[in-house]
């Protein structure tokens, strides 16, 4: 039977406006609690399956022409060298900070502290970096069934041969936009879908998750 552990917070708000509807509010805070699942285990009784909200991540969009050396100096020179990647679904990482290549202009960055405020100096070409850290729902699926869990919803190929450690793609989850890492070869992968999504999505994978206990 699946089995949740550790409460964390994830997505919503976290306090009610006195003016607001019961049924208001709860529309609101999304799911503002929820608990990490594990579902099924293998021989060794490790799960073969786990859900976790993950609620430590920062988020910036960021904007700009790749062909401009003045643009990619400033990045390299405010984030410890930061290179960023050309190819669509390419990552690439310096100092804790991964940079997720989303289109021609457009980067993805991550980091691991909310907190830590990114900024580019007042002499940067022009561009647009943009905290959209409380944008998203962020989730990490993980365990030996992982793949197979996600390849009933997700809309791009995640074979180990097309998906390698390292990648990242927006696509479509159960119908509902996401961005997608592979973070290693557990494999553990980490899903950033809307706020008002987390919900859903995360409902979805708990029934999509019910063959494997």
């Amino acid at each position: 039977m699946p089995t949740q552990t550790s409460a964390r917070r994830w997505g919503g708000r976290q306090g009610k406006d006195k003016d607001m509807s019961a049924l208001d509010y709860r529309r609101s805070v999304a799911l503002v609690e929820t608990a990490a699942l594990s579902v099924g285990h293998d021989a060794s009784g490790a799960a073969l399956v786990e859900l976790a909200p993950y609620c430590e991540q920062g988020s910036w969009s960021l904007r700009g022409n790749a062909d401009d050396q003045g643009f990619t100096a400033a990045i390299g020179a405010a984030f410890d060298g930061l290179a960023l990647p050309r190819a669509v679904g390419e990552t690439s990482e310096a100092g804790g900070l991964v940079a997720l290549c989303l289109g021609p202009d457009e980067w993805l960055l991550v980091n691991t502290d909310r907190q830590t405020a990114l900024s580019l100096g007042d002499d940067a070409p022009h561009h647009s970096l943009v905290n959209v850290s409380d944008q998203y729902a962020v989730l990490d699926v993980t365990g030996p069934m992982a793949r197979h869990l996600l390849s009933k919803c997700v809309q791009i190929d995640l074979s180990p041969e097309a998906f390698a450690v390292g990648s990242g793609a927006r696509t479509l989850a159960a119908k509902t936009q996401v961005v997608i890492r592979l973070l290693d070869d557990s494999p553990s992968f980490r899903l950033m879908t809307r706020r008002s999504f987390g919900p859903y999505l995360w409902a979805w994978l708990q029934d999509a998750c019910r063959e494997y206990a």
